[in-house]
């Protein structure tokens, strides 16, 4: 499989897309907005939720910032305007 072009943005964007670690960080982030609330709901039971949510995003996050900054070449603000998008969009599966 040949490499994108750097230079072209879309190119770029549409194969981090695909890739497996930035479709991990989606779904993390759509799962957390859904335990997140629920943990505020009944702290006192369900303060587990928070650090488990702080070491899934370590594990989730990290290697797609890793990604997008050696191997596609894009900004962290680019990466996070694309991870948000995709995760409260009902399109992106």
């Amino acid at each position: 499989m040949s490499e994108p072009e750097t230079s072209d943005h879309g190119v770029v964007t549409q194969h981090a897309r695909t890739t497996l670690p930035y479709r991990l960080a989606v779904w993390y982030l759509r799962s957390a907005m859904v335990s997140l609330p629920l943990a505020f709901i009944d702290f006192d039971r369900l303060w587990p939720i928070w650090p488990s949510v702080i070491v899934l995003s370590f594990i989730c996050v990290s290697p797609v910032r890793y990604m997008a900054y050696f191997e596609w070449k894009l900004s962290q603000a680019d990466l996070g305007v694309m991870l948000w998008r995709d995760a409260f969009s009902p399109r992106f599966r």
